[in-house]
């Protein structure tokens, strides 16, 4: 299931970003872990490289002022998560702690992470992008909000049960 969105950022006067969403999904592992996988590509605008973190965090929001990407898992229901570990995975080359998009090129990424809840994982889990920061250049920028907005949410409501 591919679905497009086209997002739009400028990058300081340095030209524009676009990113294109992709699929989401949490898959069940075991009554309280699971892997999600979140993917979108990003372009990188004509007059500059791009550069993208590769490690991402549960706990990094939209204000933090982080180099790493952010997510966020969360429930209507009680969530307690006793592990969280994620990282971006692309086939990107790989500048220092980052990838890099040549000027004008694509490349997809997708967001894997394992999570383990305190409890059984609830049905209701979701998880979102809560931050992509990135570099054109030596300057730093990060999506907006409504853009993260954009990308897919993945949920559990694909399954009709978690028990394994």
């Amino acid at each position: 299931m591919k679905f497009t969105c086209i997002l739009v950022s400028c990058v300081l006067g340095l030209g524009i970003t676009t990113a294109t969403a992709h699929a989401a999904q949490i898959i069940p592992v075991t009554n309280n872990s699971t892997i999600t996988t979140i993917s979108f590509s990003l372009t990188a605008p004509a007059d500059g490289d791009l550069y993208v973190p590769i490690m991402a965090d549960h706990t990094v929001g939209y204000f933090d002022r982080v180099d790493i990407v952010g997510y966020g898992v969360t429930a209507k229901s009680d969530l307690i998560i006793a592990t969280s570990t994620a990282l971006l995975i692309s086939p990107a080359t790989v500048s220092g702690v980052r990838y890099l998009v040549p000027a004008g090129q694509i490349e997809t990424f997708t967001l894997v992470a394992i999570t383990t809840t305190k409890d059984t994982t609830p049905a209701d889990m979701a998880v979102t992008m809560t931050k992509i920061p990135y570099w054109v250049g030596d300057r730093r920028t990060t999506m907006h909000e409504f853009q993260l907005r954009e990308l897919p949410v993945a949920t559990l409501s694909q399954f009709d049960t978690i028990e394994l």
